[in-house]
């Protein structure tokens, strides 16, 4: 449908009286299946205010309409949403932020998405990439009941009311509040009297480290304007990020699917000290992306497409980067345990797999014995992405034996990341003389350890806490490669002087 950029100017004058009027609700969206097995969502009481259809579909969201939006999706889904304030602009708007997840299943096994947008109050499309993700989890892609048990996500719609309100890059202060993270922060012309100088930037820093202190950020994703790509860390350097081949792999596996041009912030748009993205991945080791989801700044609407049609491209590249969240840290297990007896010696073999999309490097592993003893074995080794490897250790002794193998590592190479430490405990049945004659006369036996019962696994991805303050790269190398690009030809955006 096409709407007139002077109807659409006039609808944004009514939409933003009407919603200011107390009282006043927004009601998008389709009523909570009740139907469905497992649902425990009310239908709705029905809207106070409900934007008309072309209001929804073309005219885009500022503060007041925003705000009953996000109240009354709430109100729609109590069961799996919690709208709350992480804090107040500079002239008191509060900054919103919807929680949805499946509160009735523990968080603990949940994977958590920080979803964050319009750091720049004139970039609407970004803020509006972030609230089409808070109805995908409500009731779309996101929203079934196997998501919400595996899935925390925290969404921040508009970080920057004031500059929205005035159609402004920067909040009242001046300041450019995308350079004002306690990061990589440098003293420049808009970017603050120092780090999280301004209470928005200050306000979402808090809550992300207050998130990733309770339940482990996995994923921080941030919608801006300017062009269409998919950027990651660094943004502060030229360097390369101590997980590039991490970050790469996921901005490939989304270029494949969709298309979407990717790469690190420095190489394909200019250097940026102090942003949100670098705060995520190299304050709290969450994989960050920006997602700079178009080249237009209009301030009123979209006329030709529908908001969501604008955003077709950029919601299926964030969906497919949520869903594989799971391979963004090294996730080792013992997936064999072996004895093997040579020359009158025996030998313990233990193969490791790394589920994950980045490498474990340097992990160490220890292997103890209930009544013999380990003579000798690998104290650290490393595992690629998507890899196995196997280790080996010389022991003496005989009989059934309760070996517990203990394996930690860093999920990430950034120095902030986690240490995962896992612990496994298996009987294993050691044999007595028979194995020797087996082994003697065979010239070496493999032989697979059979458990006498269930093996117990203990895992504790959070055990040991920060590793480090700040994350400086110690790699110096430039890219040596260019991200993937649509083929065809050169690249097809235009990049504006700032992001």
């Amino acid at each position: 449908m096409r709407v007139p950029a002077l109807a659409v100017a006039l609808l944004v004058v009514l939409t933003t009286a009407a919603v200011s009027a107390p009282g006043g609700g927004v009601a998008p969206g389709p009523s909570p299946d009740t139907t469905g097995a497992g649902s425990a969502v009310p239908p709705p009481s029905g809207p106070l205010f409900p934007r008309p259809p072309v209001f929804e579909e073309h005219v885009y969201h500022h503060y007041p309409d925003l705000t009953t939006e996000l109240q009354d999706l709430a109100a729609r889904y109590p069961d799996t949403s919690k709208l709350t304030s992480i804090g107040r602009s500079v002239q008191g708007r509060e900054l919103w932020q919807m929680e949805i997840t499946d509160f009735d299943v523990p968080h603990e096994g949940k994977h958590t998405v920080y979803i964050d947008g319009g750091h720049h109050g004139n970039e609407q499309l970004g803020m509006e990439m972030a609230l089409q993700l808070v109805h995908e989890a409500l009731y779309g892609r996101l929203s079934s009941p196997e998501h919400l048990a595996q899935y925390h996500f925290f969404v921040v719609p508009m970080i920057n009311p004031d500059g929205n309100t005035r159609d402004s890059r920067t909040n009242v202060n001046g300041v450019d509040l995308n350079r004002n993270y306690d990061f990589e922060w440098t003293d420049e012309s808009n970017h603050g009297s120092g780090p999280e100088s301004e209470p928005e930037a200050r306000a979402n820093a808090n809550s992300m480290r207050e998130v990733d202190e309770l339940y482990g950020m996995d994923l921080y994703l941030s919608g801006h304007t300017g062009t269409n790509i998919l950027i990651y860390s660094w943004a502060w350097t030229y360097d390369l990020a101590p997980d590039d081949g991490l970050l790469y792999r996921i901005g490939s596996e989304a270029h494949n699917e969709t298309g979407v041009l990717f790469g690190p912030t420095s190489a394909e748009l200019y250097i940026a000290t102090g942003s949100s993205k670098d705060f995520a991945y190299g304050a709290l080791a969450a994989p960050g992306f920006t997602y700079e989801v178009d080249d237009s700044q209009n301030r009123q609407g979209t006329y030709t497409t529908t908001i969501a049609e604008r955003l077709t491209e950029e919601i299926d590249t964030c969906v497919l980067v949520i869903e594989n969240v799971a391979h963004y840290r090294a996730d080792l297990k013992v997936v064999r345990v072996g004895l093997r007896e040579s020359g009158g010696e025996k030998f313990l073999s233990i193969d490791v797999k790394n589920g994950g999309w980045t490498a474990a490097v340097n992990a160490s592993v220890s292997v103890g014995l209930s009544q013999g003893t380990v003579l000798g074995g690998p104290s650290v080794f490393t595992v690629g992405a998507d890899n196995m490897t196997g280790l080996v250790f010389e022991v003496d002794g005989s009989g059934m034996q309760a070996v517990t193998i203990s394996l930690s590592y860093k999920e990430l190479q950034v120095n902030t990341s986690d240490t995962n430490t896992t612990t496994l405990v298996q009987s294993v049945d050691f044999g007595g003389g028979g194995l020797g004659a087996i082994a003697a006369a065979g010239g070496g036996v493999l032989l697979i350890a059979v458990a006498a019962g269930a093996a117990i696994i203990l895992v504790d991805r959070r055990t040991g806490g920060r590793l480090g303050a700040q994350a400086r790269p110690a790699v110096a190398a430039l890219r040596a490669r260019l991200p993937l690009r649509r083929a065809g030809g050169p690249r097809r955006f235009r990049v504006r002087p700032e992001e």
